[in-house]
């Protein structure tokens, strides 16, 4: 319960900002969003960009999976932002994804 304003406001921000790639497999989970970038893809490298571009960060969540890594899998965190800072944070790392995005042939 405590978490719970908190996960509707990221996803509404998700849903929001995020280009309609078809990644639409978020799945909330205690303090934490999974959300799936375009295939090929990668969460380290955006993240490498997002920390330079647009001053934000995550976890990139390959280090995740036990038997086959997910390179395009990112964990957003948001149990200790205020709703400003997650919509604010989820709207610049949505420009970078989009930048990046249309960047790759």
């Amino acid at each position: 319960n405590a978490y719970r304003a908190k996960a509707t406001t990221i996803l509404a921000a998700l849903d929001r900002y995020m280009p309609p790639w078809g990644f639409d497999q978020r799945t909330p989970g205690g303090m934490f969003v999974w959300v799936w970038l375009p295939e090929g893809m990668d969460g380290k490298v955006l993240l490498e960009r997002a920390l330079v571009e647009e001053r934000v960060a995550f976890v990139p969540g390959e280090p995740f999976f036990a038997e086959v890594p997910a390179a395009n899998a990112i964990r957003l965190s948001y149990s200790l932002p205020t709703d400003g800072q997650i919509e604010d944070g989820v709207a610049r790392l949505a420009r970078l994804i989009a930048r990046m995005a249309q960047a790759t042939p």
